[in-house]
């Protein structure tokens, strides 16, 4: 039994066992394995810190095709990116890609969500909801400000 809920759930035996973590195990499939981190609201902010050893993941996906060094995934949290983005969709992230424009995992002072971002002037950016019941932020970069990048969109409407 505990091999099949290794097998089928990536669930550590020692942890089954002993209580010794991690909970999960990486899973042994072909491609890159990511830890997910995070749950980031695309609506409300709520704070998340990326300070997270990517070792102590409580849940790993596996990606084939997919390849980078640090690579991570955050799951998205709230409806304001619908039609595009849905609650438990998940991005995979490169935090050594700079940013340009697009979609983003934006950090800053006020916590941290996902949104499409603009420029607006020299230091200033818009981050715009695809769902009209949200409103346009417009903030100002910071030391604690940083886009990341989603390399890869895991639809959750494709597994399901």
């Amino acid at each position: 039994m505990i091999q099949l809920l290794r097998y089928k759930f990536n669930v550590n035996p020692e942890y089954m066992l002993h209580g010794t973590p991690p909970m999960f195990l990486k899973p042994q499939v072909g491609g890159a394995v990511i830890p997910v981190l995070a749950n980031i609201p695309a609506g409300e902010w709520r704070f998340w810190l990326d300070s997270n050893a990517p070792d102590v993941a409580d849940e790993y996906i596996a990606v084939p095709g997919v390849q980078g060094e640090g690579l991570f995934a955050v799951s998205v949290w709230d409806d304001s990116m619908e039609s595009r983005l849905h609650e438990g969709d998940i991005l995979v992230i490169d935090p050594h890609r700079t940013f340009d424009s697009g979609i983003a995992v934006v950090r800053h002072e006020e916590g941290c969500k996902i949104r499409t971002v603009r420029r607006f002037g020299v230091d200033r950016w818009l981050l715009v909801p695809l769902n009209d019941k949200y409103e346009v932020i417009e903030i100002s970069v910071g030391p604690n400000t940083k886009f990341y990048v989603p390399v890869k969109l895991i639809c959750i409407r494709d597994v399901i």
